[in-house]
């Protein structure tokens, strides 16, 4: 899954450098901050959910 999230990622980056030249590298750091938000948010949802119980 890895692998293929850095695939994805290069990508949008390339469209984004073709397609949209005068936003460029900007462009580029927005989208990984914009893709870092549901990052946290899926994290903490999985954490919660592979968590083990704790016996006391």
């Amino acid at each position: 899954m890895f692998n293929f999230s850095i695939m994805i990622a290069t990508w949008l980056a390339g469209l984004i450098l073709v397609h949209m030249p005068e936003t460029g590298v900007l462009g580029i750091v927005y989208l990984s901050i914009l893709c870092f938000v549901p990052a946290i948010i899926i994290t903490f949802i999985s954490k919660k959910t592979l968590d083990a119980p704790t016996v006391g």
